[in-house]
């Protein structure tokens, strides 16, 4: 089957999709098990065991969560950038808390990849950030081979914003497209010009999209203009309402989910594009798109990657680390994690050491979402279990799916067809047993 055939189909998106109208959501499944089943008993003594051993070459993550103005549609976590201390309080931790982990390290590790994860709002200058590239310098190694990868909201920068980033050493640019009202087509076409203008040499977009009242056309008409603009890679996202913000409940406006999930795939096909996985689209000859038809393919706390697959260090407020079997996260409130760096310790909020169970359910998951198969006979040579006794269960499952036309079950393969691969989350949550077990406890204590 071809890698990146693709029939899309609304009804099934409906039923399996990321949000559908009776409000399913599955995760993304960049981390496996999902941080939302992390201990708190996982601390800092193992954290600073696990970065002891972490390997040669790393990715690296910073998440600078200061924004302008308070985005009513914006999931990240965020704090608005009113006080100026605050700010630059939280940049001087960032600073320890690098020197910290390259302390921890013992010796300086190679950097592959650096991904800025939300860019500093316009009231900070890029040179107030310079302290982070030092600190990133003098305890890590980088080349120019690496990719350095910002965040930025696709609207209008201020004049030299863009030039100034590049000069950093940020080489890759991945913009957040969303809809702020009247002219937002302006905005997002002169945000890409200026980010081709200044020299990146790659530009992602997540497009946006589900929106409480969003209608299709306005969605139809905002994804036209940005594939206008021939971006590297697009990934469509359903809205997530920022923490604490109750779930819309306009019933219009979330029937429409699926059918823009549709029609925005059939845009970007019809415009060229391939589906890599997870809604994200691609260029024919794009690196991503070589590693996908190569099998090369990786999935982690990053996204998709063409590298590697490396060892990830995740910086700053909430921020994700991987290493080896472990997985921790940073504080999530920015006083506790200014007080912990303060007080020279890793931030670290909770963790988990993957059982073995763990591991052979990851290789499950990220292979169906880089490769839309799973060898069965490949799975039971790595992680020594019979396959079909092992996942039973879950074979029972996707018998189900195969009946509905999303899998085929082949004598040693799982094969996603091309209208499974645009829900390729939900096949996936089959073999998340930590998903499976909180649903079975919900259901009992509903009996």
């Amino acid at each position: 089957m071809a890698p990146f055939q693709l029939l899309i189909d609304p009804i099934l998106l409906r039923r399996h999709g990321q949000d559908d109208a009776g409000g399913t959501r599955y995760p993304r499944y960049d981390a496996y098990p999902t941080c939302d089943y992390f201990v708190g008993a996982f601390g800092e003594e193992e954290v600073r065991d696990r970065i002891s051993c972490a390997g040669q070459t790393l990715a690296l993550t910073l998440h600078l969560p200061f924004c302008e103005t308070n985005c009513r549609y914006c999931g990240c976590r965020k704090v608005v950038a009113r006080q100026r201390e605050r700010v630059q309080k939280y940049i001087k931790c960032l600073e320890r808390e690098i020197a910290l982990a390259g302390a921890a390290c013992g010796e300086k590790r190679r950097a592959l990849r650096f991904h800025w994860r939300c860019a500093m709002p316009e009231s900070l200058a890029l040179k107030e950030f310079a302290g982070i590239g030092r600190a990133l310098r003098e305890n890590f190694t980088t080349d120019t081979a690496a990719t350095w990868t910002v965040d930025m909201e696709a609207r209008p920068q201020l004049p030299g914003r863009m030039d100034a980033l590049v000069e950093f050493g940020f080489n890759e640019i991945s913009l957040l497209v969303q809809d702020p009202g009247a002219r937002a087509e302006e905005s997002i076409t002169r945000c890409i010009r200026e980010a081709r203008a200044a020299g990146f040499r790659s530009l992602h977009a997540d497009f946006v999209y589900g929106y409480p009242k969003q209608r299709l056309d306005r969605f139809s008409t905002l994804l036209e203009t940005l594939i206008a603009q021939a971006p590297d890679r697009v990934t469509l996202l359903a809205h997530r309402e920022p923490p604490g913000v109750a779930k819309h409940a306009d019933p219009d406006s979330r029937a429409t989910i699926a059918p823009m999930l549709a029609h925005g795939a059939g845009l970007l096909v019809a415009a060229g594009y391939l589906h890599l996985g997870n809604a994200c689209f691609v260029k024919p000859l794009s690196p991503f798109a070589m590693a996908k038809t190569l099998g090369r393919l990786q999935y982690g706390p990053q996204g998709f990657s063409v590298l590697p697959e490396t060892d990830v260090l995740g910086f700053g407020l909430s921020g994700i680390s991987r290493v080896g079997s472990s997985y921790w996260q940073n504080l999530a409130g920015i006083d506790e994690y200014c007080d912990a760096v303060d007080a020279g310790r890793l931030p670290v909020w909770r963790g988990l050491e993957l059982s073995p169970d763990d591991l052979v359910r990851r290789a499950v998951i990220h292979s169906l979402i880089c490769n839309f198969r799973v060898s069965m006979e490949g799975i039971e040579r790595s992680h020594l279990v019979n396959f079909r006794k092992y996942f039973a269960r879950e074979l029972d499952v996707l018998h189900g799916y195969a009946d509905e036309g999303l899998v085929e079950l082949e004598p040693d393969w799982i094969v996603v067809t091309p209208q499974g691969k645009l829900v390729v989350q939900a096949i996936c949550a089959a073999f998340d047993r930590q998903r499976v077990t909180q649903q079975r406890r919900k259901a009992e204590a509903l009996i």
